[in-house]
């Protein structure tokens, strides 16, 4: 399959990839840039070892038509995917610098009770999509979740990573049966 470690301007789709920012269990992360529109963009490409297990696969490239599929201001858009001359399959995602990990590290590890309650709506507002969708997050936690602006009173977040989400199915009566 090929290593993931992809060099300054390689082109994935119609990104190029601008810089490396994170390995991950599963993918690795590069910020790139839309190679004609020019705004910034996330890639996320699977790890060569996770190609080889069919169910990682086949939630890798659930998760990529899924946040394709999905319009919301609290869901990361999805916008693109595909695979690499290797075989490797990618997506392209918007891009946000910082998750909300290092963002509450930056603000001493809390928020004033305004911006954490302004948060927490936005994320409920994303899940709430997610479940009328009939998906389960199942990963929800500090670092799946991007800050797109942090200003006191004005925190914009949005929910990423559905890549251990899970479909359930609709209960006889309309709703999600959990199990």
């Amino acid at each position: 399959m090929g290593s993931t470690l992809l060099p300054r301007g390689t082109r994935v789709g119609d990104c190029l990839v601008v810089r490396f920012v994170a390995e991950g269990i599963t993918s690795t992360v590069y910020e790139g840039r839309h190679a004609t529109r020019g705004h910034a963009v996330a890639l996320k490409v699977l790890r060569p070892d996770w190609c080889l297990d069919p169910d990682m696969m086949a939630r890798f490239l659930n998760e990529a038509r899924t946040l394709q599929q999905l319009d919301h201001p609290h869901l990361v858009r999805g916008l693109d995917r595909g695979q690499l001359p290797n075989g490797l399959p990618f997506m392209v995602l918007d891009w946000y610098p910082e998750d909300l990990e290092r963002a509450l590290l930056r603000q001493g590890g809390a928020l004033p009770a305004e911006d954490s309650a302004q948060v927490l709506r936005q994320l409920a507002d994303g899940l709430s999509l997610l479940h009328a969708q009939g998906l389960v997050h199942r990963d929800l936690k500090p670092a799946n979740v991007l800050v797109a602006q942090r200003a006191p009173g004005a925190w914009k977040v949005v929910l990423a990573d559905l890549g251990l989400a899970k479909r359930l199915p609709a209960s006889p009566v309309g709703g999600l049966h959990v199990s």
